[in-house]
């Protein structure tokens, strides 16, 4: 029982120690960032300058070669497939007006071929403007009607 009383007793006197030593930690790590974040801020200013400067001096600019592909900004390639921004811009835009102007197209079940007949509910009211899909302000060809046969 006294040694779980002893090891009690150490941690406790222990704790404020540790908590002690994790702040100072803490405040080592804020140091380091402060001085790396003011060194990259002093160093971006330099090369801007250099940069400037080398417009004119040739051998500035040659000298210069290894540091242009450190500060080289390099774009994230995109997966394959992946839709560009114009791309999903325009799908954007064809979905609100294809909810706007047709939300029966988006239930489940609905015909999703064009040119297969369109239940009478959905035809567009005579004399309505209809959608354009192509965004020239030509009208979409109307989906064939279905007639029985005599």
């Amino acid at each position: 029982m006294t040694d779980i009383v002893g090891m009690l007793g150490k941690a406790q006197a222990l704790q404020p120690l540790s908590d002690r030593v994790a702040a100072f930690a803490k405040h080592i790590d804020d140091v380091i960032f402060t001085a790396e974040s003011g060194s990259l801020a002093m160093a971006q200013q330099f090369y801007a300058l250099l940069q400037r400067r080398s417009l004119t001096d040739a051998e500035l600019a040659t000298a210069m070669a290894p540091v242009v592909g450190y500060f080289a900004r390099k774009p994230v390639p995109k997966p394959q497939g992946a839709l560009t921004k114009p791309q999903k811009k325009a799908t954007a835009k064809a979905f609100n007006l294809l909810k706007k102007n047709a939300p029966q197209m988006l239930q489940e079940g609905a015909p999703a071929v064009q040119g297969q007949a369109a239940p009478a509910a959905t035809a567009p009211a005579a004399g309505g403007s209809g959608a354009t899909a192509s965004g020239n302000g030509a009208a979409a060809p109307a989906a064939p009607t279905v007639t029985g046969h005599s």
